[in-house]
């Protein structure tokens, strides 16, 4: 007897649609709201699903059926506390906006 294959791209939807709701617009993120790459949405669905099966280009389908939506940001410089000294300049970044839901108590 032959066990049905588990559509896995539905396991990942389910996980990102309990967890997380999409961010229309930049504007719209706040301190729930996680910058993520493929490859970091990637990792934590293989944190709860079989990761021989997780793929980053399933993580992108599920995320663009989805509706989430990646922007770009700006990372400000890193200062040196002690002397003030630029260790790294602002620069402009990349990433998938996805808002954490909160649990209901």
């Amino acid at each position: 007897m032959s066990v049905p294959k588990t559509d896995w791209d539905q396991e990942i939807k389910f996980f990102l649609e309990t967890y997380f709701e999409v961010v229309e617009s930049p504007l719209d993120a706040d301190q729930e709201t996680e910058k993520h790459s493929i490859a970091s949405i990637t990792k934590k669905v293989m944190k709860v699903l079989p990761s021989q099966y997780i793929y980053e280009d399933d993580v992108y389908n599920v995320l663009l059926d989805l509706g989430f939506k990646m922007f770009s940001y700006e990372v400000p410089p890193v200062f040196d506390e002690k002397t003030g000294k630029e260790l790294k300049p602002a620069y402009t970044d990349y990433a998938y906006f996805l808002k954490r839901k909160t649990a209901a108590l």
